[in-house]
């Protein structure tokens, strides 16, 4: 911590800008300076296909509601360890997954990549699918977080919902995975909750997530989800 301390000090804004900002849809920006690497992610959570556009192959895995079919949190553990193998197969540092939104409405048209209905069950399988990945030195990037329950209109509609409902269903996974299995990063939802977009939400992002949490890593938005410009980088 001490030495990333050190490296933020002697970086402009500039460049810190640059950083939070990425240089394409796959890399952050780095700072060769600094001797700062940019860094790569793949679309996960079934497989690792690299930047998504080079037409390398990739091995595929059962989906999210198939492997939770199992109930087996040591065979969940080790497909994610595989595809910590597989997301550095592709000189990807962090795989984006798992999915663990909850099955709640029929318009979730992405179900089949997510675990369940049962927020504990989901969040086992988290822990393990987490553990598994990052056991490869390979970070997980927990999304969509949070209350992602619909395709329909998924850059606007707002997922209204209640404190308790929001901690005991919704939230449960996340902090699951971030309390028990040190999750690296966490990727931002396209809607709003209770009017707010998730990636502008600063009850959710810094109040919980980071302070209550003691969540460590960085948060990513999900691709175009960033629908704000101050709101966001407050």
């Amino acid at each position: 911590m001490h030495r990333i301390d050190e490296l933020l000090k002697q970086m402009t804004l500039e460049e810190k800008v640059s950083m939070v900002s990425g240089s394409g849809p796959w890399h952050s920006t780095g700072i060769e300076r600094l001797g700062i690497p940019p860094l790569k992610v793949t679309d996960g959570p079934n497989g690792a296909r690299g930047d998504g556009v080079s037409g390398a192959t990739a091995a595929c895995f059962p989906v999210g509601s198939a492997l939770a079919a199992t109930w087996d949190t040591e065979l969940i553990e080790q497909v994610g360890k595989t595809l910590g193998i597989e997301a550095k197969s592709k000189s990807s540092q962090v795989l984006l997954g798992p999915t663990i939104n909850i099955h709640r409405v029929p318009l979730g048209g992405r179900h089949f990549e997510c675990y369940s209905e049962d927020p504990y069950l989901t969040g086992r399988l988290a822990v393990s699918y987490t553990l598994g990945v990052q056991s490869e030195k390979v970070g997980v990037s927990l999304k969509h977080f949070v209350c992602n329950d619909t395709e329909y209109r998924r850059h606007s509609a707002s997922s209204d919902v209640s404190e308790r409902a929001l901690r005991e269903i919704y939230l449960l996974p996340f902090e699951m995975a971030v309390k028990e299995a040190d999750a690296w990063t966490v990727m931002s939802s396209y809607n709003r909750i209770n009017g707010t977009f998730a990636s502008s939400h600063y009850q959710l992002l810094t109040e919980i997530l980071k302070k209550e949490w003691g969540f460590k890593g960085f948060v990513v938005s999900d691709w175009g989800a960033c629908l704000q410009t101050v709101e966001n980088a407050n």
